[in-house]
């Protein structure tokens, strides 16, 4: 027995080192799973439902530089972005379905795309956005934020917001601490019906634009009336704005009177020769009528909108429906 006593010990040193070798290729085999490789993400310009493609497109940058900051994703940066998609052909305007989504994050290469939208209903603006997984076409993950008020509120802090809800893990600035007051108390400010001439935040109450941005006196929102000879832009209109070429980029509450008219959302009247707006719902007349969607009145020679439920009176109507279909109708359109 004896002599048969260092052959047992080896066999027994041999069976301890392989259950050793054995743990520790499980133990480095757990350690090595538990560090997840970030995914590689590219973001896709947002959706605009109701608002200018500017203002979409500056949402969706905000969100890029927001959504550097998650652990999560590695994003693949705007500009090689295009790069890739241009050397490939590939158009990025109107791809807002899920499929030409997989399909431009094949071209790029990545392992997931992000996509989503902005609209806006009354005050409130909501942004949806959605992780794709690019090689199954399975949507992972779906955010929606919602902010009541001006669009700065959406830009900041809202995108930071969105990117947390969407992916997790990104450096989020805390909020300020607010007490239970009211808004305007936090912000009070002068009570008059005409804003002070110079006074951008609320609006002027006047303004002669010669040739934007040459205008007397300087600022970007009416509350009043603007003469736009021959050229006047405005950020946002509540009053009259006449002249020869009128644009407003954002809201119009009141009345564009003109040889051309351009708004971004149009709440009242456009009046003119060639009258563009971004979503219709107060009435567009003139010559040519033009808008993005509508639910208001188009009365003209010529009368196009891309989303209509909406009302159209001109020898010329054409006019999309909610579910794509394209139609023409002289004399009276947009009713189906």
């Amino acid at each position: 027995m004896k002599r048969h006593f260092p052959v047992m010990l080896i066999r027994i040193l041999a069976a301890m080192l392989a259950v050793a070798s054995t743990i520790c290729g499980q133990t480095t085999s757990v350690s090595t799973d538990s560090v997840t490789k970030a995914a590689t993400a590219a973001v896709m310009d947002f959706e605009a439902r109701g608002l200018a493609v500017e203002q979409a497109a500056t949402l969706s940058d905000r969100f890029r530089a927001e959504l550097a900051g998650c652990k999560q994703v590695r994003q693949v940066e705007r500009s090689r972005m295009d790069e890739i998609l241009r050397e490939q052909g590939f158009q990025q305007s109107g791809c807002t379905s899920t499929e030409c989504a997989v399909q431009t994050g094949r071209l790029l290469g990545v392992e997931k795309m992000i996509s989503g939208s902005v609209s806006r209903i009354g005050e409130t603006w909501t942004v949806q956005a959605r992780v794709i997984d690019v090689g199954t076409s399975e949507i992972l993950k779906t955010a929606i934020l919602d902010e009541r008020g001006a669009i700065d509120e959406l830009l900041t802090p809202g995108m930071a917001k969105l990117a947390e809800k969407l992916v997790g893990g990104c450096a989020v600035q805390p909020e300020p601490v607010r007490t239970g007051l009211p808004a305007a108390l936090h912000h009070p400010e002068p009570l008059r019906i005409i804003p002070a001439p110079g006074d951008t935040t609320g609006g002027l109450g006047f303004q002669f634009a010669f040739m934007s941005p040459v205008a007397f006196p300087a600022g970007n929102k009416i509350n009043g009336i603007a003469l736009s000879l021959p050229y006047g832009r405005l950020e946002s209109l509540r009053g009259i704005q006449a002249g020869v070429l009128n644009q407003v980029t954002e809201n119009v509450n009141g009345i564009q009177a003109g040889v051309v008219n351009i708004s971004g959302d149009d709440r009242g009247l456009q009046a003119g020769v060639f009258n563009m707006a971004n979503d219709v719902r107060g009435l567009q007349g003139g010559v040519v009528n033009i808008s993005t969607s509508s639910k208001g009145i188009q009365a003209g020679l010529v009368n196009i909108t891309g989303n209509c439920r909406c009302l159209q009176v001109g020898l010329i109507n054409i006019w999309k429906t909610a579910d794509g279909a394209t139609w023409f109708f002289p004399i009276v359109g947009g009713l189906r």
